[in-house]
């Protein structure tokens, strides 16, 4: 075995490697730079670079299809989600330029419970591992704000 697909977990674990650390870095240079110009300047020029990478893949590995311009398609929700996402990061930029990255931050990302919820009651079952790994993430953004909340109590 051991093969091109005995690869893929290590490529699966790379590229979930390399997109954490891109993420939390756009975020964190994204929130200083929101505090000098305004928040939405910050989004739209992150975006356009990811604009302007998602075209060149396309491109480079031919993989465009005309879309289906219908709501059971990917096209219509998928522009209705990048709008929402656009927004979200520009609000996202002007809490981190206006309050304590430490609160905002940690407090943002347990925006990943509203998929995980719609999943559930999808019908998705986690696995013993999974949960585990959810548990320490919510654990997780919850202490990562509280040196915040502590000093901001005072």
């Amino acid at each position: 075995m051991g093969g091109a697909s005995g690869n893929l977990p290590h490529m699966a674990s790379l590229l979930a490697l390399l997109s954490s650390f891109l993420w939390g870095s756009a975020d964190f240079y994204g929130g200083k730079l929101a505090k000098r110009y305004p928040s939405i300047a910050v989004t739209g020029l992150s975006q356009s670079m990811g604009l302007l990478f998602g075209i060149i893949a396309i491109v480079l590995t031919s993989s465009f299809h005309a879309p289906d311009l219908s709501w059971s398609s990917y096209f219509l929700p998928g522009i209705v989600a990048g709008i929402s996402g656009f927004l979200g990061l520009t609000f996202f930029y002007a809490g981190l330029a206006t309050g304590r990255m430490g609160v905002v931050s940690p407090i943002s990302s347990l925006g990943a419970l509203i998929p995980l919820t719609v999943a559930l009651i999808n019908g998705e079952r986690p696995t013993t591992l999974q949960l585990l790994g959810m548990g320490i993430a919510l654990i997780g953004a919850f202490c990562a704000s509280g040196p915040e909340i502590q000093s901001g109590s005072h």
